[in-house]
Formats: structure tokens, C-alpha cells, sequence
């Protein structure tokens, strides 16, 4: 049965606490508490031989061009990979339609791994008259000079965390009651080094299996990730010139959708899997 049909038949029949207990398990996200509320995905960062860069969009003047064109501030939070807050960053959002931020220079000090949301402090009664929220899944930019001059980007995953309008945050993914399988939407091929990026967007630690499966191999291998709350977890391979390779993950969360670095002698690429 859809979601859309069960999320109508439990508003009608069913007591709030028990539908939202449903639903939760069911959907892939959870609802915010509050209606001013924002959201926003939890981007991976890296730093050392990587640069980050997001490009930041006035979003309410997407959605209203005349009315909303007004500053608003924007606050950037950085978590670790073990989902630690580690530093957060405001600024105040002008006119302008668009702005690459430079996040290695917005956070000096900020360690090899980790994520990063952008929450849009802005609220408008058609938000509410929409039942809707203002989301952040825009695009992250990653450069590698030692491998290429040329940015990759990839959008957002997931709406993985809310902040209200005290600033405290809740994490919006959810988990299922038994194991589920993921097959990553590529199969890897070489000669080439992957790194499978996982964001634990639940509010619990969760248990991630990865079984790589070599082409025309009998083995295969299974690869056990913990990732706290918010976390951050790496699984990487190397794949020689000759042989292909299928990744399927399996978890409890509803879903398991890894951010994919492909890197070669002299290129990369990113994607989601």
C-alpha cells in the first residue's frame, strides 16, 4: 500500500503518537516538530588534499521572487564523523541569487572527514498555508588538484536534519524493523580507487554491511561499518584494470544511499550510488 494511502487512513483512524510511530517507519524521513522549522541534507566534507566548495541559493527567492527578497541569515553547522558539532558559521544572505562558498577557508581547521548542513533562517506564512518546509539539498563541489584541475559536484541525498527556530536540531532519517538491501546503482570498474561515503542521518547508531562481490569470483567479501548518530563512515576499495565489481549494502535504514568517489591516475569523479 502507498504511503500517501496509509499516511490517509491512519489520520482518520488512529491516535497521533501511534500514526507518527507508523509513519516514522515507514517513510524515509521524519516530519520537523515545529512548522518553523528548516531543513537541510548533511553534505560530506573533506579537507587536506581535497577542497570543498557549496553553492549557496537564495531559496526563498526561488519560491517568491518579489516578496522575499530580503537578508536573512544562513547558519552553517559542521559535524565531525562521529556527528559531533565541531563548528558552525553564520552569515547574513543578501539579494544575491547565488554564492560558491569556499568551506576550507570558512573553517580552517576543519579535519580530513566530516558533513555539513545549511540551514536558511527564513519563514514565510506560505510555507505553513503549504504544509511544507524550506529544505537545503543543493550542490557540494569537490576539487583535487593532484588529480584534477576540474571541480565534481553532486547534490543532496537526503532531508537529514531540522533545526527550529531555537536552533536545536533533529535528525529527520529513519530505520526499519528488520535488515534491508541497497544495490549501489553502479557497478565499479577499473583500474580504479572507490571511497563509498554513508551518513548516518537517524537519531541511533546503525549497523551497515557492505558485500563487494568481484566479477567472476566466487568470494565475496562483507565489510562491517558502525556509524553513530550523524556520522560519517568510509568504505574503499581498489579495483585492478581487468575486473568489475557489484556492491549491495545491507541495514536497517530505509535508506542506504552512499555518496561514491571514483578516483583514477590522473581523474575522479563523485556521485551517489
Amino acid at each position: 500500500m502507498l504511503p500517501n494511502k496509509v499516511n490517509q487512513i491512519a489520520k482518520k483512524i488512529l491516535p497521533s503518537f501511534v500514526k507518527n510511530f507508523i509513519l516514522n517507519r515507514i517513510s524515509f524521513i521524519r516530519r520537523p516538530d515545529e512548522i518553523k522549522s528548516v531543513i537541510s541534507d548533511q553534505f560530506p566534507f573533506r579537507n587536506g588534499a581535497w577542497k570543498t566548495y557549496f553553492e549557496l541559493l537564495n531559496l526563498p527567492r526561488l519560491f517568491d521572487p518579489v516578496d522575499s527578497d530580503k537578508p536573512y541569515n544562513v547558519r552553517l553547522v559542521f559535524f565531525d564523523q562521529d556527528g559531533k558539532i565541531i563548528h558552525t558559521h553564520e552569515s547574513l544572505k543578501h539579494d544575491v541569487g547565488r554564492t560558491t562558498l569556499d568551506l576550507n577557508s570558512i573553517f580552517p581547521d576543519m579535519p580530513s572527514i566530516g558533513t555539513f548542513s545549511c540551514f536558511h533562517n527564513f519563514y514565510s506564512g506560505w510555507l505553513e498555508g503549504e504544509e511544507s518546509y524550506l529544505a537545503e539539498r543543493g550542490y557540494v563541489g569537490f576539487q583535487n588538484t593532484k588529480l584534477s584541475k576540474t571541480k565534481g559536484y553532486v547534490h543532496g541525498n537526503f532531508d537529514a536534519i531540522a533545526e527550529d527556530s531555537k536552533k536545536s536540531l533533529k535528525s529527520l532519517g529513519t530505520s526499519n524493523f528488520r535488515n534491508r538491501e541497497y544495490c549501489l546503482q553502479h557497478e565499479l570498474t577499473g583500474h580504479a580507487s572507490y571511497e563509498l561515503f554513508f551518513v548516518n542521518t537517524t537519531s541511533s547508531s546503525q549497523k551497515i554491511t557492505i558485500n563487494l562481490k568481484i566479477t567472476d569470483q566466487s568470494d565475496t567479501f562483507n565489510t562491517i561499518l558502525i556509524i553513530p548518530p550523524r556520522g560519517l563512515r568510509i568504505f574503499k576499495c581498489d579495483v585492478n584494470s581487468k575486473e568489475t565489481a557489484k556492491v549491495k549494502i545491507i541495514s536497517r535504514l530505509n535508506m542506504a544511499r552512499p555518496v561514491v568517489f571514483r578516483s583514477t591516475e590522473n581523474s575522479f569523479d563523485v556521485f551517489h550510488g
